[in-house]
């Protein structure tokens, strides 16, 4: 057996081992049945098998060998392993050294250390949540808290600027039960309730004079179980009242009355948020009655509240200095406030929301409408106001329901406001859940010919379920649409411009509906309307978008592959244009315009 050597290329040694065999010695084939059986040889075949036995053996032995010296040189290498590894642990640990001595080194002559505290001021301040309310207050890993223990050059910067800490939020969602004491008692809300208050009395000693903006937001089982904690926290806020800029209350009517304190003490205030949750727990059993509808009138001396929105309670304000004003009701048989009462108190107002999940028909009566020249913009969930109203100089509007179990027809009391308001100068639309009947007086294009400026024009639909008749007069509805808005005429230039709506900037149409249905009218019509109103540069912006249908569905059936390339074109071309589907539930852009 001839010898070899190899090469090892982890300790870079030769070894020298035997050729391995390839194969076993010659064996007669006379004699190979013996090998496989149990019966004993003839005589003259023994020295034979004897002879053949020989270079088994000496293969054997020289393979033993080959394998002790290698199964040696192993146990070597593993040893030099082990020895080159724990060098490369220390090698790596001291690297790790020279780099944060490098870091720091880099660090002591970075010009960020040479920033004047103002501006690390105006950078921690973009650290702030993009929020209306800043931080929240027990959130230790954001907001000023996090930027404070860096460095003493760092604590100085954030605590020395009181704008820094003056917007926050205390949310009694964030004292949630993590741990229980033997006993029983949470004693991890406990700590965090003992915290609250010494926390809350840092942030506005650091907020200094700087006007204050909050969101104080105390559910009712937790007023229930610390309502003295809670009360501290609220006295505290109050001391400083005449400081208030912003705020926001989410609470139960009992700590509402204690507001009562800062009546004509907020001389700042300038937006105010007031919801009360003192009877949610009834709302399931239908137990709230008109008596327990709260009146708070805290708020009645404001000389510069302009933003209001009240939500299941009753504010006494001062309407005549209002510009934007908020109600709402949840499923209750009466009304908050009359929103026809609130437009005729506020004379200025520009902006009014009306906002309601009642089941019954409207409480507004057949008496004359309500007239207000200064209101530019309107929301409502409830399309009957619009018979109480006269909104001369309306520029937007928000109709109907975020999210119902059938669509409404109200075209036609949409129709008839526009022309008793002669507000023609509209420029924003919004419809959400419309049904469409072709068989109706009034047509979504009638409604569009009313509105020569309209720049704006969202179509929303978001219910369970869509019967198919309602698909189908949707879909007939917004065809007849897409049509007419193709349709060109020569001005007196010989220019081609469209004849609806010209000015359109803004096209929207989504559906997320929970039941098989399609939109035949996304075809290559409404391409070639997309194409020539983003030729013709007044249409900035498309979408359509549908959610909601299993994935195999063909949501839009008539959408060739054509369409879709030329879709393609005006995205590569810079165009903001979509038409997607998809199973999954999602909201379109500006979906804060409803309830």
């Amino acid at each position: 057996m001839a010898s070899m050597q190899s090469h090892c290329a982890t300790c870079s040694c030769n070894h020298t081992v035997q050729e391995i065999p390839k194969a076993f010695p010659a064996i007669p084939s006379a004699l190979r049945p013996w090998l496989s059986t149990n019966e004993p040889p003839p005589s003259d075949a023994v020295p034979i098998l004897n002879e053949c036995r020989v270079p088994v053996d000496t293969s054997l032995a020289r393979l033993d060998a080959d394998i002790s010296t290698l199964s040696s040189d192993l146990t070597g290498l593993r040893k030099l392993v082990v020895a080159r590894d724990a060098l490369l642990k220390q090698l790596k640990k001291t690297r790790e050294a020279f780099h944060q001595r490098q870091q720091q080194l880099a660090g002591s002559v970075s010009s960020l250390r040479r920033f004047p505290l103002e501006i690390l001021q105006h950078i921690f301040f973009m650290l702030i949540p993009d929020d209306v309310y800043g931080f929240s207050l027990l959130d230790s890993t954001g907001g000023p808290w996090a930027v404070s223990r860096v460095c003493t050059r760092w604590r100085a910067a954030s605590t020395q600027w009181s704008r820094l800490w003056s917007s926050f939020r205390i949310n009694s969602n964030e004292f949630d039960v993590l741990d229980f004491g033997k006993d029983g008692e949470d004693t991890w809300f406990m700590q965090r309730m003992r915290d609250v208050v010494p926390l809350l009395q840092l942030v506005l000693a650091r907020a200094g004079s700087e006007k204050l903006r909050f969101h104080f937001d105390v559910g009712e089982i937790g007023y229930e179980r610390f309502s003295k904690r809670l009360e501290v926290l609220l006295d505290a806020l109050m001391a400083l009242s005449q400081q208030w800029e912003c705020v926001s209350f989410n609470m139960p009517s009992v700590l509402g009355h204690r507001l009562m304190k800062i009546r004509g003490n907020v001389p700042a205030l300038t937006e105010l948020a007031f919801n009360c949750t003192m009877y949610m727990n009834k709302l399931p059993r239908g137990d709230v009655s008109e008596d327990d509808i709260e009146h708070f009138s805290a708020f009645q001396v404001a000389p510069l509240l302009e933003k209001v929105s009240v939500r299941n309670a009753c504010l006494s304000l001062d309407h005549s200095i209002l510009k934007d004003f908020t109600t709402t009701k949840d499923w209750l048989p009466f009304l908050t406030i009359h929103p026809c009462f609130a437009l005729q108190k506020s004379p200025n107002l520009v902006c009014f929301s009306y906002y309601t999940k009642s089941i019954i028909p409207s409480l507004l009566s057949d008496e004359p409408r309500v007239t207000h020249s200064n209101l530019t913009s309107l929301r409502t969930t409830d399309p009957n106001l619009l018979k109480s109203l006269t909104l001369p100089n309306l520029e937007s509007i928000t109709v109907g329901e975020d999210i119902t179990r059938n669509l409404l027809p109200y075209l036609h009391i949409f129709a008839s406001f526009v022309s008793a308001s002669q507000c023609f100068q509209l420029t924003a639309l919004c419809l959400r859940n419309c049904d469409m009947d072709p068989g109706a007086l009034t047509s979504l294009a009638d409604v569009l010919e009313l509105l020569p400026d309209l720049e704006e024009l969202k179509i929303l639909i978001h219910c369970e379920a869509m019967p198919p008749q309602v698909n189908s007069s949707v879909d007939s509805a917004m065809r007849d649409v897409v049509y007419r808005l193709c349709e060109t005429v020569d001005d007196e230039d010989g220019t081609e411009v469209h004849c609806l709506t010209p000015f359109l900037n803004e096209f929207v149409f989504h559906s997320d509906v929970r039941s098989c249905h399609e939109w035949t009218f996304v075809d290559s019509t409404l391409v070639d309307m997309l194409s020539s109103r983003l030729e013709d540069g007044a249409l900035v912006e498309a979408r359509v978008t549908a959610v909601g249908c299993p994935s195999d569905w063909h949501i839009f059936p008539d959408l060739t592959d054509d369409d879709m390339e030329r879709l393609e074109e005006m995205e590569d071309d810079g165009f903001d244009v979509s038409v997607a589907s998809s199973m999954h539930p999602e909201s379109p852009e500006n979906s804060d315009e409803g309830y």
